[in-house]
């Protein structure tokens, strides 16, 4: 039973860190193709990485739970 419980929180984790990785640059991509032309978006990745791990924290770890989950059932 501790091995399933570890190795789900594992996978989650994991998942979890893949989500915040795609957040953080898609965020950066999004702050890129809407700065004014000719201009460089200025602190784009910490502030992607700020709003991952903030407001969108609960977001991200229940989209990885169930990525977890789909992958399980397949």
């Amino acid at each position: 039973m501790y091995l399933r419980i570890a190795f789900a929180t594992l996978a989650w984790t994991l998942l979890l860190g893949f989500q915040v990785k795609v957040f953080t640059v898609s965020g950066v991509v999004a702050q890129w193709y809407f700065s004014p032309l000719g201009t460089a978006p200025q602190g784009s990745i910490k502030r992607s990485l700020g709003h991952a791990l903030g407001p969108s924290l609960g977001s991200l770890s229940l989209g990885a739970m169930v990525m977890m989950v789909i992958s399980y059932a397949r």
